[in-house]
């Protein structure tokens, strides 16, 4: 039986989340960025018709202004995960008080999802003590039958000892 090892750092995975890019070429050949989205994906199976509202990083300074207009599209985002949570993000409060975006429109994206999952792994919203108990699977089952039946014998050894000095 293969064990789903832990994260290294002890906490439970993330449910994945489908990161989105917009773009397109201008006649001039120019590459430019229409928006960005994200979404959680879907906890249940089967087919979804997802509404993902889309934004883009608004230009600042002027340098960035001219930029934009000359060459076309704004900035490019490095790390994808900056969508949501940023992968480097440390703390218990995310702020992204400063950041300019302005809304460029919806995507329709329609999924197909399939789950395949190891009993040990919970889906979001079951992370109780219990659940995760409920999920180990036999291996934890298996070990508090054992020093169960390892006391049974030890308290019957303890019984006919008793019986021998009476």
């Amino acid at each position: 039986m293969k064990t789903v090892q832990p994260c290294p750092d002890n906490t439970l995975p993330r449910w994945p989340v489908l990161f989105l890019k917009v773009v397109s070429y201008s006649t001039w050949g120019h590459y430019q960025i229409q928006g960005y989205g994200y979404t959680i994906l879907p906890v249940t199976p089967g087919t979804q018709m997802l509404k993902l509202q889309t934004w883009r990083p608004v230009p600042v300074s002027l340098v960035d202004k001219l930029r934009t207009y000359f060459i076309g599209g704004p900035a490019e985002i490095v790390d994808p995960t900056y969508l949501a949570v940023p992968s480097t993000f440390q703390g218990n409060q995310l702020s992204k008080f400063g950041f300019c975006s302005e809304t460029t429109g919806t995507v329709v994206v329609r999924l197909n999802t399939v789950h395949q999952q190891s009993r040990s792994v919970p889906l979001p919203g079951q992370y109780s003590i219990n659940n995760i108990l409920d999920t180990t699977g036999s291996s934890i089952q298996n070990s508090i039958t054992a020093v169960i039946a390892a006391f049974q014998r030890a308290r019957q050894r303890m019984l006919v000892a008793r019986g021998k000095l009476d």
